[in-house]
């Protein structure tokens, strides 16, 4: 049985009574290609009290289910901002100079380009 909450920073968190873990999905920012989503994967994946996580670069959302008495969504998200990334939030807005907002990747990124070029073709 599962039930549906709506956690901090407009996050969606389902628990899952009979397993005792959560299940949150957060919004992801400053991924821009496939080995930037593979790092936010691995680096969620890696947490204590994380059972599974999946990234999804399209829709900048990470799935994760968790034990909420081993890792608090705080704690995942500090792991996302250590490796150069960020969570949205209803009250967020990229600020001026912002790596994400100017079209710089995100530390360890593959895809790199300059103020007035795109990541297009």
């Amino acid at each position: 049985m599962t039930t549906q909450t709506h956690g901090p920073e407009g996050a969606i968190a389902e628990r899952d009574t009979a397993a005792a873990t959560d299940r949150t999905e957060l919004t992801v920012e400053g991924m821009h290609c496939a080995s930037c989503a593979r790092r936010v994967e691995r680096t969620l994946a890696g947490q204590d009290g994380v059972t599974a996580a999946n990234v999804n670069l399209a829709s900048a959302r990470a799935t994760v289910r968790y034990d909420p008495s081993s890792v608090s969504i705080e704690a995942l998200r500090e792991s996302i901002e250590k490796i150069g990334y960020g969570l949205a939030g209803p009250s967020q807005a990229p600020e001026d100079g912002d790596d994400a907002a100017a079209g710089n990747a995100a530390p360890g990124c593959g895809t790199r380009w300059g103020p007035g070029r795109s990541p297009g073709p």
